[in-house]
């Protein structure tokens, strides 16, 4: 049943199909190669109740569950990986801390105006010299009257050029360690922070990531989300909801290399017939189609598990580290089976080869959440209770 959709929900499904022949398609290889999200698409996507996703109706969402935002991730993830991670993006790593930590003000404040796509908001964890070591953040906040003046500096943050604002989280006090941290809210224009964009990245091009800067910004006691001492709660909020989102555009693109990689075997005629007819290029295939309903499983299991409201953090893991290594594998062979083809932009294996490798290390690194899951199973890490 984890693989199986209502008749509503297959209706939606159809409906974002045919939204991303008609609106992404023809302008995806434009994007890519001028590094330019359209912020249009941010905002149709809105008015289509997308964006929304789980956020309730009273802070302009949609009411959603997991399932069906992972569908929709998943289905747009088949044509673009940046596009599909804005569409999930309020409604896990970004949205989903603020509905569960903050407080009613900030709700409407933060969450209706993304959710209406007037605003785009970001998630600021990693810094130049911590990643998946979240308690190791360099990151400082300091009381100040009314507030709180943060300074450090976040790098390989998503949105870091376009942004409205960013969950940041920094540290009040290092030998608290995880206790020390706190959740702020920065918003684009308070008075000592800057970002910049980085260019000519290796994937997700079109994506604004960049780095972010602070220098004495004041941050008002409005825009703490949670107590103080409950950041590192709101990031592992945002970490665990976040890799559904990175699970479920990853199984659209393993769709897409096979997809690609089955028409063009059965066009490409060698020797005198269809490559497709060679068992090495059939084994390639096969291990995609395996593959990909591995990954689905995984991940639409580790929305039924969010939507149980169960913290999950190993199955997120393994849907994240499963999906995201099969998409590498994915695209490579589909690379390798349409040849030269392969590595030009007539067809998306280039650009999914492109996008996949970044998907191996944001959200955790593939090699941390090895380490990860094995300390589940050797009983090293508990999973906590909630949250």
């Amino acid at each position: 049943m984890l693989l199986t959709f209502t008749p509503e929900q297959e209706e939606l499904r159809r409906t974002v199909e045919e939204f991303a022949v008609n609106e992404i398609v023809p302008i995806v290889k434009e994007m890519d190669r001028n590094e330019r999200f359209p912020r249009h698409l941010v905002k149709a996507m809105a008015d289509l109740g997308w964006l929304g996703g789980i956020i309730p109706a009273e802070y302009g969402g949609s009411d959603m569950d997991f399932k069906t935002v992972a569908m929709i991730v998943e289905e747009l993830g088949r044509y673009s990986q940046p596009v599909a991670a804005v569409a999930g993006h309020l409604s896990t790593a970004v949205g989903f801390g603020i509905l569960r930590y903050g407080t009613d003000d900030q709700r409407q404040r933060f969450l209706a105006p993304a959710a209406r796509g007037t605003a785009l908001a970001g998630v600021a964890i990693t810094e130049p010299r911590s990643g998946s070591d979240v308690a190791g953040m360099q990151t400082r906040a300091r009381r100040a009257d009314g507030g709180w003046l943060v300074n450090g500096t976040k790098a390989w943050i998503d949105g870091a050029g376009d942004a409205d604002w960013f969950i940041t989280f920094a540290q009040t006090d290092p030998e608290k360690g995880k206790q020390g941290i706190v959740a702020l809210v920065v918003e684009r224009g308070m008075e000592g922070f800057t970002t910049t964009a980085y260019r000519d990245k290796l994937g997700w091009r079109p994506s604004a990531v960049g780095e972010l800067a602070f220098a004495d910004c004041f941050v008002p006691d409005v825009n703490l989300i949670g107590e103080v001492g409950e950041g590192y709660r709101v990031a592992m909020t945002a970490v665990t909801y976040g890799r559904l989102l990175v699970a479920s555009r990853l199984c659209g693109g393993i769709r897409c290399c096979l997809d690609a990689s089955v028409a063009y075997a059965k066009d490409r005629v060698v020797f005198g017939q269809p490559i497709g007819k060679f068992q090495l290029i059939q084994t390639k295939i096969v291990d995609m189609a395996l593959g990909l309903d591995n990954a689905r499983f995984l991940t639409y299991r580790l929305a039924a598990l969010l939507d149980a409201g169960e913290p999950a953090r190993k199955e997120a893991s393994m849907a994240k580290l499963y999906a995201a290594e099969t998409m590498m594998r994915s695209a490579t062979d589909a690379v390798q089976i349409h040849g030269a083809y392969g590595i030009s932009d007539e067809y998306p294996v280039a650009r999914m080869f492109r996008d996949a490798k970044v998907s191996e290390i944001v959200e955790g690194s593939n090699e941390i959440h090895r380490v990860l899951i094995a300390e589940y199973e050797l009983g090293f890490r508990t999973v906590p209770a909630s949250g």
